[in-house]
């Protein structure tokens, strides 16, 4: 005889409120996509503005200004440009301060440095943080190698399970690869790892703090998503959700990434040809200077003078009229609160993109001074959280798609990053000095005659690196170079 009963059961899980959320998204994104981010909350919030400037007068203004500016150095001009704007030198906040002091380093043009930033590489990064067990570590990389440029998981777990048996002999079973999918989900970018598109809305669902507007758009995307896709709107009507619930919804799935990928690419020639540095380190006499990239483009922004007049007008209105503004009120108080929030969410991405590099910079002193990559020390992101007092995971969101600019290249901040492995001589080495060692190997093996794993790791142990043969082909796999049997040409 069947029996109902009740049980509670103790869950604990991590939610992110719509400012975490929002404060994660500006901190993520880099210079160059910085200025639509800015120019679109302009045009959603009405009470967050540009702040004024003398270039909006009349042309005969205009051309006085640049009489009086011919005389000063870009710096008093940048100064005088931002005293006009905020009315006195109190009222310029203290980021565009910083931006005037750091805008007389002008940006130089210098080669690229050949080091591209992966999804591949953001995830493994991440990866390295976690306790994963020998086997675990042996089997996810084929996972994350199997992973799309824009972030899907376009191969079944059951022909990833075929390939490991048939081309590396590992007998793995789906389960197992499920559970590693599981993992790989979790990760940011949020949505990684999604099969379908609307498995990828639904990873991103997930991590939000619960609430109406959430819970309903997971039950549509995971009941009702082609309804809700090719916007039959009125089947939804019928299944409960009324008109202002399914416009919240609308917006919130809009706001989702389709595709967590993107920002990321496999090929470094395509990417930094397009890069423009978030930061930029100068070398004088060996000391190194830290400073954010110019952002003359990006605006200085200031709460609404008139929306903070009618809430003044408000608080001197009579009773009667405070009754008939109420809602009028709510809406404007609401909308300053969200700029002057959004102001701050930028003082405090520029603090943290600061704090973050500069750690970076005196770690990886040696490297920047040289350019050479033998000089860079193993350094992971639990070193810089440690240091900088913050989240891993803040660390990362920081690295995610910002590079730097130095004398001997750009690069990808999570180019700095590699964990430590122990030479013959007994000092810790950078992973990434024994891949680009692993690499040359290869580059000069006789391609008739391709060396097998073994014999790389032979090789390898030669040059001083004792690593185990499994490693060696996990960091051949990491650098996207198939097995010597595939390597193999019948000419040199």
């Amino acid at each position: 005889m069947l029996k109902n009963r009740q049980q509670q059961q103790l869950e604990q899980r991590q939610t992110l409120t719509a400012r975490q959320i929002q404060q994660i998204q500006l901190l993520e994104l880099p210079v160059t996509e910085l200025e639509q981010r800015i120019s679109a909350e302009i045009e959603r919030n009405p009470a967050l503005e540009e702040a004024y400037t003398a270039r909006d007068d009349s042309n005969e203004s205009n051309a006085t200004n640049e009489q009086v500016d011919s005389s000063l150095s870009q710096s008093d001009q940048d100064r005088l440009e931002a005293r006009n704007e905020f009315g006195n030198d109190d009222e310029i906040p203290a980021y565009r301060l910083r931006m005037i002091a750091e805008r007389e380093q002008q940006r130089e043009e210098i080669p690229f440095a050949a080091h591209g930033l992966s999804l591949t590489d953001y995830l493994d990064n991440q990866l390295s943080t976690l306790e994963l067990t020998e086997r675990q570590q042996l089997l996810v990389p084929y996972i994350v190698g199997n992973l799309r440029e824009d972030g899907y998981l376009d191969r079944s777990l059951p022909l990833i399970a075929q390939d490991l048996l048939l081309k590396e002999g590992i007998d793995a079973s789906e389960q197992e690869l499920a559970e590693l999918l599981q993992i790989i989900q979790s990760l940011d970018p949020p949505g990684v790892g999604a099969r379908t598109l609307q498995e990828c809305l639904l990873l991103q669902l997930h991590r939000m703090e619960q609430s109406e507007t959430v819970v309903n758009a997971e039950k549509i995307v995971s009941s009702y998503f082609d309804d809700f896709a090719y916007k039959r709107f009125e089947r939804l009507t019928k299944r409960g959700f009324d008109q202002k619930q399914l416009e919240a919804v609308s917006s919130l799935i809009h706001q989702l990434s389709p595709k967590p990928g993107n920002g990321f690419d496999s090929s470094a020639e395509t990417l930094l040809s397009k890069v423009t540095p978030d930061f930029i380190i100068t070398e004088h006499e060996g000391e190194l200077t830290l400073t954010l990239t110019d952002q003359r483009e990006i605006p200085a922004l200031t709460v609404s003078p008139s929306y903070k007049q009618m809430i003044a007008d408000y608080r001197d209105a009579s009773t009667s009229e405070r009754a008939k503004l109420k809602e009028t009120i709510q809406y404007t108080r609401d909308r300053v609160k969200d700029a002057e929030w959004f102001i701050s969410a930028l003082q405090q991405r520029y603090d943290t993109l600061r704090t973050t590099m500069t750690i970076i910079m005196t770690l990886q002193r040696d490297f920047f001074l040289s350019g050479d990559i033998i000089d860079l020390r193993p350094m992971i992101l639990k070193d810089v959280a440690e240091l900088a007092r913050l989240d891993i995971s803040t660390i990362s969101r920081v690295s995610n798609s910002k590079y730097v600019q130095c004398q001997w290249g750009i690069y990808p901040v999570k180019f700095f990053f590699s964990e430590s492995m122990q030479a013959k001589d007994g000092s810790d080495v950078s992973t990434k000095v024994i891949k680009d060692c692993l690499k040359q190997i290869i580059d000069g093996e006789d391609p008739r005659q391709p060396l097998t794993d073994d014999q790389l790791t032979e090789e390898l142990s030669r040059q001083g690196y004792d690593i185990a043969r499994r490693t060696t082909a996990k960091y051949r796999q990491q650098l996207g170079l198939p097995t010597a049997r595939l390597r193999r040409k019948l000419t040199k």
